[in-house]
């Protein structure tokens, strides 16, 4: 048995308190605590500076009124928690529950916990370029299953996001507006196909068409890896327009390589890109290791990159006809998950 199943063996009212006596057998080192017990670094902060006692005497049950008041202050405050909403219940109610019961009265009523979304500002010319799109493959039902899906992304260290309380069938609650601090980042390119995973590349500074066509194409198997996968000429590449990916020299370069691009693909549209999904997941299994140097980014990011499964993979391209009617249906949201 680990420690960390341990840990969650612990009753909750003790769990603080052990923490504590951990932290002080490593010295006051906090993230060495966490990786021993396998819990965030945030988690064994908050347990070593606070003095609190979790109490666990609650037995009263929630009733209507009580029901109506947390389904309302989700809604209107979709990062509010559980145990915001204990002390607002105990304060206007005299009531006296389980933050376990808040939320899982929120389950039942249709509310879902996870990362919040953001919107994308869509053109009327975009708008219209979606909608072609989409018509276009789903007139000739195409198959993705021989397309290279590829993005850049940039992961932040310490750009730690609330996850949010959102209605199951309405995606558009829990958005938020955009964070403008600044975090130490590092910027990575990966690409995934169905039973495909390219290697992963991380960038120092800015990515031009130069550092995109070296890094990738020259600097990495992507082309061989895909050949052999595919047969020559048997996939497609899918890029967004980002200026290196559409520049001329990118487009000579490509063209001199035999890269067969998927073509007009709509700009502002993070939702019809599997690997955006894929992004999403990585960064919240690495806010989980807690990282504390970008060196610690670095290695924990390739890390997660190598335990994606083909499964997992797999199941997000089997979800592209879904996203080609949804976004078909409204052309005019695009959304993506913020981390």
């Amino acid at each position: 048995m680990s420690f960390k199943d341990i840990y969650r063996q612990i009753p909750i009212e003790q769990r603080y308190q052990y923490i504590k006596d951990v932290n002080s057998k490593f010295d006051n080192n906090i993230s060495a605590t966490a990786k021993f017990l396998g819990i965030s670094y945030n988690t064994v902060k908050k347990a070593v500076n606070t003095n609190e006692i979790i109490q666990r005497k609650y037995t009263e049950k929630l009733q209507n009124p009580h029901k109506i008041y947390i389904y309302s202050q989700t809604i209107n405050k979709p990062s509010i928690t559980a145990q915001e909403l204990r002390d607002l219940l105990y304060i206007l109610f005299d009531l006296k529950v389980y933050e376990s019961t808040i939320n899982r009265y929120r389950n039942k009523a249709n509310l879902r916990y996870r990362p919040p979304l953001r919107s994308v500002y869509i053109t009327e010319n975009a708008k219209n370029l979606r909608k072609n799109f989409t018509d276009k493959h789903l007139t000739l039902n195409t198959n993705f299953n021989n397309v290279v899906f590829s993005d850049e992304s940039a992961f932040q260290l310490g750009a730690h996001k609330k996850w949010v309380w959102v209605d199951k069938y309405n995606i558009t609650t829990g958005m938020l507006s955009h964070d403008r601090k600044y975090y130490p980042k590092i910027m990575i390119w990966g690409a995934v196909g169905y039973n495909f995973k390219s290697s992963l590349v991380i960038f120092e500074g800015h990515v031009n068409s130069e550092k995109y066509i070296n890094d990738i194409f020259f600097g990495t198997d992507l082309l061989e890896a895909a050949d052999n996968h595919w047969g020559v000429d048997g996939w497609v590449f899918q890029q967004d327009n980002a200026p290196s990916h559409t520049s001329n020299v990118t487009k000579a370069v490509l063209s001199e390589l035999s890269v067969k691009l998927l073509e007009d693909w709509p700009p502002y549209s993070p939702d019809l890109n599997i690997i955006e999904t894929i992004w999403a997941i990585m960064k919240s299994r690495i806010e989980k290791k807690s990282p504390q140097t970008l060196d610690d980014l670095k290695k924990i990011k390739i890390d997660v990159w190598e335990a994606l499964t083909f499964e997992t993979i797999n199941g997000l391209i089997d979800t592209m006809h879904e996203r080609l009617i949804s976004v078909n249906e409204h052309p005019e949201r695009s959304y993506y998950h913020s981390y």
